[in-house]
């Protein structure tokens, strides 16, 4: 058991008692002993590693599921790994299956972890509806509805202005324009 943030609980900076959910949390699956085990991984090394990567992003969602949020110090302390160990392999996770892990800094969109706008506005350029998007991100339909509109806004003020001015304009940061598709004229 372990006590999670709970999904729902706002826009809140501090976290009261009410905001707390326990959660039930599996320590090592069947499927994860078969990966240590997998002879096709050559090396325990990469054994441990891809166990490891699957352990924190089931229990990432093991706790979703469940209407609670782990934040990365939460899966370092349960893990005993370091927090840049947790984030690299979320990282590498998301870029291998496409898929967001439900970590609280992106499902409540605080912090200053790596947020999802850019894969956001890709989904929403493929023609997916805002509510789709929320539900495949992990994201509030709040910061869904916030990112599409900073997109818009900047989609249209690229069309008549510089890049580099694109952020005093919009009132978006210089590092989220940046990872915004369609800013660049050669797109």
């Amino acid at each position: 058991m372990w006590l999670a943030v709970r999904v729902d609980r706002g826009k809140r900076r501090a976290i009261q008692a009410s905001d707390l959910i326990p959660v039930r949390l599996t320590l090592i699956t069947e499927e994860e002993i078969a990966i240590l085990d997998d002879p096709a991984l050559k090396t325990q090394a990469r054994a441990t590693r891809r166990c490891r990567q699957h352990r924190l992003v089931r229990m990432y969602f093991e706790a979703y599921g469940q209407g609670g949020v782990l934040t990365v110090l939460d899966l370092s302390l349960i893990l005993g790994v370091s927090q840049k160990v947790i984030c690299g392999h979320i990282h590498t996770y998301e870029q291998e299956t496409e898929q967001i892990v439900p970590i609280r800094a992106t499902v409540h969109d605080i912090g200053s972890s790596v947020t999802h706008k850019a894969e956001v506005i890709r989904r929403f350029l493929r023609n997916q509806s805002p509510d789709q998007i929320a539900r495949a991100t992990h994201h509030s339909q709040v910061a869904v509805d916030r990112y599409l509109s900073a997109y818009q806004r900047i989609r249209l003020l690229a069309q008549r202005f510089a890049k580099d001015q694109l952020p005093v304009l919009s009132g978006v940061a210089p590092s989220v324009v940046a990872l915004i598709p369609g800013t660049d004229p050669g797109l």
